[in-house]
């Protein structure tokens, strides 16, 4: 039970080059080890937390202006249907379970403005801004604020 992370991350990025993949991979672990809490076997420290597996992820589609993260874990935004600027209002880290989120825009019409709860951070600003169609970011809370892998 779990997923493959490369082929989930060349669906979710459009590419098949493997050196991408890999890098980001290395990212998330990276930033997992350093700022999440060890999960897995009891009394492991130093394991990475677990990824929900495939079948676990959520989906969401947004085809409006505004939208409130809940508990999904992947946002697809439909800016061309919401005609024009999208704004996704993060959950609050403190409820995010510490899982990774990512929001993708699809189209081509406006921007999609990622804004954290309250005074939480996105790599320390406010705020996080997609411009190009297909773009993404993946984003994995600390306990505090949000860190774009």
């Amino acid at each position: 039970m779990g997923i493959d992370l490369s082929r989930h991350l060349r669906k979710v990025f459009r590419t098949e080059n493997d050196v991408r993949v890999r890098e980001v991979i290395q990212g998330i672990e990276e930033i997992a080890r350093a700022t999440l809490p060890a999960t897995g076997a009891p009394g492991a420290p130093g394991t990475v937390p677990l990824i929900p597996s495939a079948k676990d992820l959520t989906f969401v589609t947004v085809t409006t202006t505004s939208h409130t993260a809940g508990v999904e874990d992947v946002i697809l935004v439909d800016d061309d249907t919401a005609g024009g600027d999208v704004t996704i209002d993060l959950q609050a880290v403190a409820d995010t379970f510490k899982y990774p989120r990512v929001i993708k825009k699809l189209g081509t019409t406006g921007n999609v403005i990622i804004d954290g709860d309250g005074t939480e951070t996105i790599d320390g600003a406010l705020t996080a801004t997609l411009t190009v169609q297909y773009e993404a970011l993946m984003l994995i809370p600390d306990g505090s604020n949000w860190h774009i892998i």
